[in-house]
């Protein structure tokens, strides 16, 4: 489904007589269609532009990306990224919000009522139904984030791609988004690629758990995580053993 071979990425010097800066270095990447992949690292290291690369967001200096059998040249529909902030518009409602995406694609040709009907299926999974006609100001942080979620999947994404999507929330409304996404994946069969700092998120939701070195980014390990669709997964000494494993590898 998602093909990496030998990508790099440099970045031209901000000012003149700096040195230009290389943040990812040949590096090479598979993901199975309906996989699901956390890549973790260092702060720095080049896990965002990888994503927005992924996302055709940003040019490779070399090597090439192919989804899905295609290229990778510029952002596409099958494709979907949710990054940090959520980047939801505050004088859009819940719903103009999660239905920001299918707008879009409105003006360029009709789309079937189906498409709007799956929006109200999200938000409702996503426990934000009734919701709908508040502004983000109104919603807490771990609501803002399901907006988000929402909104990305309003497309049914062929492949999903998310950038910390959880980082700042309080540890209870990380789990439960957590579980909400694992159970999304689940039932759609979508691709999903995660970038986090966090351990444990990596464990829970990574059926392969890339780690990559410090930059230039190549990559340093990869753990093999099938379990995560366990009953009780985040219970488990084998979950809390594939953490202690990660940090290793992260510290090493």
């Amino acid at each position: 489904m998602i093909k990496v071979e030998h990508l790099s990425l440099v970045y031209p010097p901000r000012v003149r007589r700096q040195e230009p800066v290389q943040v990812i270095k040949a590096l090479d990447l598979e993901v199975a269609e309906g996989e699901s992949v956390a890549i973790i690292g260092p702060s720095g290291c080049g896990k965002t532009s990888l994503l927005l690369t992924l996302a055709g967001l940003r040019a490779a200096t070399s090597g090439k990306i192919v989804i899905g059998g295609e290229p990778v040249r510029r952002p596409r529909r099958e494709v979907a990224l949710i990054l940090q902030d959520a980047g939801l518009l505050p004088w859009k409602t819940v719903w103009k919000n999660a239905t920001l995406s299918l707008c879009f694609h409105d003006r360029r040709r009709s789309l079937p009522r189906s498409a709007y009907e799956q929006v109200h299926r999200s938000l409702s999974d996503l426990g934000l139904q009734g919701l709908e006609n508040r502004y983000p100001a109104q919603l807490s942080g771990g609501q803002r984030k399901r907006v988000a979620i929402a909104r990305a999947l309003a497309v049914a994404p062929h492949v999903l791609l998310m950038d910390e999507p959880l980082a700042s929330l309080d540890a209870f409304t990380k789990e439960r988004i957590q579980a909400l996404i694992l159970d999304l994946w689940q039932r759609q069969h979508f691709t999903m690629v995660l970038v986090t700092h966090d351990m444990e998120e990596a464990a829970f939701l990574g059926q392969r758990i890339i780690v990559l070195s410090s930059p230039p980014a190549m990559v340093k390990a990869i753990v093999d995580n099938p379990a995560i669709n366990q009953p009780q997964w985040r219970q488990s000494e084998a979950y809390y053993e594939q953490v202690r494993r990660v940090r290793l590898l992260c510290e090493s």
